[in-house]
């Protein structure tokens, strides 16, 4: 009567074995008494690694020799290569499970193509933002690296009618992002900006893309006013890396900004 079992580790075996991975036992019963004579327990060990144990029991009284402790060996060395490719087989079984979801969620089964030849980078601001700031966003991505990029702009798709499901998708199919979270501040404010609420989402969505491995965004950046203009930065994205606007005696700093872009865009796409 042999027994293997499963799953128990080195540290299992040296610090006593783990009762509750055992098999129950059973009785020899080829000899009608239930009763074994000789019983002989060995782990079941493969490149260095315990599997498991393997008991034998016989009929009969049976003496110890060199040459039966060799034979016994011989077995149970055959066992735990077999154990050792059964558990294997599992693993590899699982990975290959494993490496399939992650195709499915990839793949686009209803139209099965291939990513676009450009990756997309998405870019969303407020209809109240400074124009000066998203134009030069648009100008370095448009004509500096329109070859490799694909500009997708949050008024075009806003202009086209829309709904929130379609801007929230492309968002989820972008590689990159940039978010210019502010807009001119209501009447009567203290300060002259203020995030808005909508960019504030659509920034929250990166920043969560960002975060998960598994998803297709490669990084994001916000642009932002100063927090002297624009109040403090709001803690979501206080870790994150952000653009804040050049100015000089209220003006947007366009040579400056531009080159702020070029550096991170750069960086961003090599990575």
């Amino acid at each position: 009567e042999c027994s293997a079992v499963e799953d128990l580790c080195i540290e299992g075996v040296n610090e006593g074995v783990a009762l509750e991975k055992l098999p129950a036992y059973r009785d020899y019963e080829d000899d009608g008494t239930g009763n074994a004579k000789t019983g002989v327990t060995y782990p079941l060990s493969h490149e260095g690694a315990t599997l498991g144990l393997a008991l034998i029991e016989l009929p009969r009284d049976v003496s110890y020799t060199r040459a039966r402790r060799e034979h016994i060996q011989d077995l149970t060395d055959s066992l735990a290569k077999i154990l050792a490719r059964y558990q294997s087989s599992i693993s590899s079984l699982k990975d290959t499970k494993d490496a399939y979801k992650d195709l499915i969620r990839i793949v686009n089964y209803e139209d099965c193509g291939l990513p676009d030849e450009k990756p997309a980078i998405f870019f969303s601001y407020s209809a109240n933002c400074d124009e000066n700031v998203a134009n030069v966003v648009k100008k370095v991505v448009g004509e500096e690296f329109g070859d490799i990029l694909q500009l997708t702009d949050w008024a075009e798709i806003a202009e086209s009618g829309s709904i929130t499901s379609q801007v929230i998708e492309k968002i989820r199919t972008s590689r990159y992002g940039i978010c210019y979270l502010s807009e001119a501040a209501a009447e009567g404010s203290d300060s002259l900006y203020q995030d808005n609420p909508n960019v504030l989402f659509e920034a929250g969505m990166f920043h969560i893309l960002r975060s998960n491995r598994a998803d297709s965004l490669h990084g994001w950046l916000p642009i932002r006013e100063a927090a002297e203009l624009c109040g403090e930065v709001p803690f979501n994205f206080a870790n994150e890396r952000i653009l804040i606007v050049p100015r000089s005696e209220g003006a947007v700093d366009d040579e400056v900004l531009a080159e702020r872009l070029r550096t991170f865009i750069g960086e961003l796409i090599d990575t």
